[in-house]
């Protein structure tokens, strides 16, 4: 079998966020939705080491005040492929992707060594943003999701996001019979 030569051209480093970590994130795909030919290569040449105690990977065991960096991520996806023209078609992918890179910033969460009361503020704080910037589950493939991110924590967003619209319907209904009484 004829050996095979990968060559990665090292890109203008202005692509990638400033003060930002988890910046390959965008850059990857990106560059994947930009390019014109993908080629899989069936090898691991590339080993990711996870410590859970130092290193960049062991923060995905600390409470991490960085988090939300991954939102500046996702928003960038959706930018740059606005800048390249490519965003209306790939609009949907974007979007589950958006939300998927976001979640599984929850699952880090999960495994933070702190208290489960701060664990939960935490992810709560998180699931309001992704529901604020990107929307629902509806239209997705949840398949897709549950295989990015887990069914658990696909299950847990859609349970926070079912309470939201409840608490928004009722908030909403408050406010709309209040307006009838005062009348």
């Amino acid at each position: 079998m004829p050996k095979i030569t990968v060559i990665i051209p090292v890109y203008n480093t202005e692509k990638f966020l400033k003060d930002c970590i988890w910046e390959d994130i965008a850059f990857s795909f990106t560059r994947f939705l930009e390019a014109r030919t993908v080629v899989n290569v069936p090898t691991s040449n590339y080993f990711y080491r996870r410590s859970q105690t130092k290193g960049l990977s062991s923060i995905n065991y600390q409470e991490n005040d960085r988090i939300s960096d991954i939102f500046r991520i996702a928003d960038e996806l959706e930018e740059e492929l606005k800048r390249n023209g490519k965003y209306e078609f790939f609009q949907e992918q974007i979007r589950l992707l958006q939300i998927a890179i976001c979640l599984q910033r929850v699952n880090e969460v999960n495994e933070w060594k702190i208290e489960e009361e701060r664990k939960n503020a935490v992810k709560n704080t998180m699931y309001a943003t992704i529901y604020q910037k990107y929307g629902d589950l509806e239209g997705l493939d949840n398949i897709q999701l549950q295989i990015k991110v887990g069914i658990n924590t696909t299950e847990e967003y859609s349970s926070y996001i079912e309470t939201e619209k409840e608490r928004l319907k009722k908030k909403y209904l408050l406010l709309d019979n209040s307006k009838k009484e005062n009348k």
